[in-house]
């Protein structure tokens, strides 16, 4: 993947995060699922209440099942971060009184 003109690696934490999901959301058929469902709501044959309604609980479900567990090993000892991985600008107003983008 690349932005705009850099390749974009992913970070220790980044990759330690992924393989501290619990295994039930690295499931295909979680998402099979959910994409159906979707599909549903663009045929208007589902509702969108339901269908967030069930999510949020299974988030809620799989959130509290990570804060009650141990420290995955993958997010132990993790290298220290020399730097962001991005700059963040203040924005500047001019005297029109709208922001103006930093140009490099």
């Amino acid at each position: 993947m690349k932005r705009q003109g850099k390749s974009v690696l992913s970070t220790p934490a980044g990759r330690g995060l992924i393989h501290a999901l619990p295994d039930e959301s690295t499931y295909p058929d979680m998402t099979a699922h959910w994409e159906f469902q979707l599909q549903g709501m663009a045929e208007k044959t589902q509702s969108y209440g339901p269908f967030m309604s069930e999510l949020n609980g299974k988030l809620d479900q799989l959130m509290n099942q990570v804060k009650t567990g141990p420290v995955p090993e993958s997010l132990r000892n993790l290298p220290k971060v020399e730097k962001p991985a991005f700059k963040k600008y203040k924005k500047r107003r001019n005297a029109g009184g709208t922001a103006k983008r930093r140009s490099k």
